[in-house]
This record gives C-alpha cells, structure tokens and sequence, in this order.
C-alpha cells in the first residue's frame, strides 16, 4: 500500500468520524430540546391536573363556608372559581379559556380526558345539591320537599330561607359519596398524568445517555485513528525518510560505503526510492 493510499484512508476516516460525532451532537441537541419541552409539559400538565383537584375542593369549601356563615361572598367566590374554570371569566394571567380547553392542548390523552369525563358527568349531582342548598339560603325550593336540581327554573317553591337544611345536604352522607365520584376519577387522571409524563422525560433522558455515550465512543475512535496513523504510517515514513537522506548525505559527501545496502523494503514510495539508491550504489561499487 502506497503511503498515500495510508494517509488517504486515515483521513477519510478521520472525516468520517468527524462528520459522525457532528450528527451525534446535533442529535443529542435536538434531544435535549426535546427534553426540555417534555420536561415543561410534564410541569404544566401536573399543574393542570392539580388546578382541577384544587378547584373541586375550593367549590366545596366555598359552598359549605357560604351555608354555614351566610356571608354571600362565599357564594360569589364560589361562581367565579366555577366560572374560570369553564372559561366564562379570565384566569389569573388574563386568559380566557376553559381549563379542559388547557389540557387538550397540553396534550391530554384521550383516556385521561375519558376520566375527567366521567367526573363531569358524575359532578351533576353534586352541583345540583350546592345549587339547592344556595336556593334555601334565599327561601327557594323544588316543588317536591327535599329535592335537588341544577337548573335554577326547578325552584319554584318559595318560603322561609332554611340554613339548617342548606347545611345538612352539605354535608351528609349522600354529599361526601358525590364528592368522592368526583375525586376518583380525577385521582385516576392526574395519575395517568404523571405516569405518561413521567416515562417520556425518562425515554428522552434514556437517548440522551445514549447520544452521550456514543460521541464518548466516538472521540475515542477519533484519537485511536489518530494515533494509528501516526504509529503505522507516520512513524515508518518518517524513519525510512531520514535513512533514505542519510544515505543520500554521504553519498553527496563522498563518505558513503558503497557496499552498504538499504533495508527497506516497503511496498511504497519509500520502497521504491531504497531499491533506486541501491542500483545506484551498486552500479557505483562496480
């Protein structure tokens, strides 16, 4: 092999070494960007699922503070926390948009939307018992004695506002297992929430190791290329380089032995220039 074929193949594989540790690095980028959006996404999915926990025990907190002390303030805190979280009234940093609205576009699953389904459609009862215990505080009721509905136009009986009975629907058994049909699924949600988050910042973070580990192996290669190259191309060319000017030195001087041979016998260049320099000593010799 000549020693440019040597010097060329190190080269090409040089560069291509180089070429392939730039994709691991524009991988590995692209995966820490990767990780980061699913890092934020499992923050503020997380936060979501909590706004919905927080919200449903803030509703029934407000409620049962408004029927117990009377304080109409409750109630209008009660409809605004209701009101943000359907989307009818900003939240906080001037949005207006339902909290559902929030986590579709966050990326949701449809089976964790399918259990928040299921704590809206098991949230009617609940809210149809805070509604009837609001509607006693003013002295409005159902035609039918003790009962309960959400829809306002349902209270047409009118009378005494009754507190006692507004805080026994609030807080008797019939309200606590409506409140916990509510719960369950949304426990079951934010769950799932986590559990899905939670395995794709592990995956991401998994690739990253990985990209990592493989542009690790890739230096590597890179310096034992480098080294080869020098150990088996470089340090032998240069050796029969310096014999070969040597050689060529004392013959300029008229010191050289002309019966002395060169040893080299690469199949190269070099190898080629020894056995010409040896003709030529020998043709000097005789």
């Amino acid at each position: 092999m000549t020693i440019r074929t040597k010097f060329t193949l190190s080269a090409a594989l040089i560069v291509v070494l180089a070429l392939a540790q730039l994709v691991v690095v524009l991988m590995l980028m692209g995966n820490q960007s990767g990780l980061a959006r699913a890092q934020e996404v499992q923050h503020e999915s997380w936060r979501l699922a909590n706004e919905l926990r927080f919200s449903s025990d803030e509703l029934t907190r407000t409620a049962r503070t408004y029927v117990v002390t009377g304080d109409r303030a409750y109630e209008e805190e009660y409809w605004q926390i209701l009101a943000i979280r359907d989307g009818t009234e900003p939240r906080p940093d001037g949005r207006t948009v339902p909290l559902r609205r929030l986590m579709e576009d966050i990326g949701f699953s449809e089976a964790e939307l399918d259990k928040l389904n299921d704590a809206e459609d098991n949230s009617n009862a609940l809210v149809a018992t805070e509604v009837a215990a609001f509607q006693a505080m003013l002295g409005q009721f159902t035609v039918e004695p003790g009962g309960t509905s959400r829809d306002l136009e349902d209270y047409t009986r009118t009378g005494s506002p009754d507190q006692a009975f507004a805080i026994r629907i609030m807080h008797d058994p019939k309200y606590h297992e409506d409140k916990d049909l509510i719960m369950g699924p949304i426990a079951e949600s934010e769950r799932m929430v986590v559990d899905r988050t939670l395995a794709e910042v592990e995956r991401l973070t998994q690739r990253s190791r990985s990209l990592i580990l493989i542009g690790a192996v890739i230096g590597l290669l890179l310096v034992a290329i480098v080294v080869l190259a020098h150990l088996v191309a470089q340090r032998p060319v240069l050796a029969s380089t310096n014999l070969v000017r040597s050689e060529l030195a004392e013959l300029a001087s008229g010191a050289a032995d002309l019966s002395k041979r060169l040893s080299i016998r690469n199949n190269d260049e070099l190898g080629a220039l020894a056995a010409a320099l040896n003709g030529l000593m020998e043709r000097l010799e005789g």
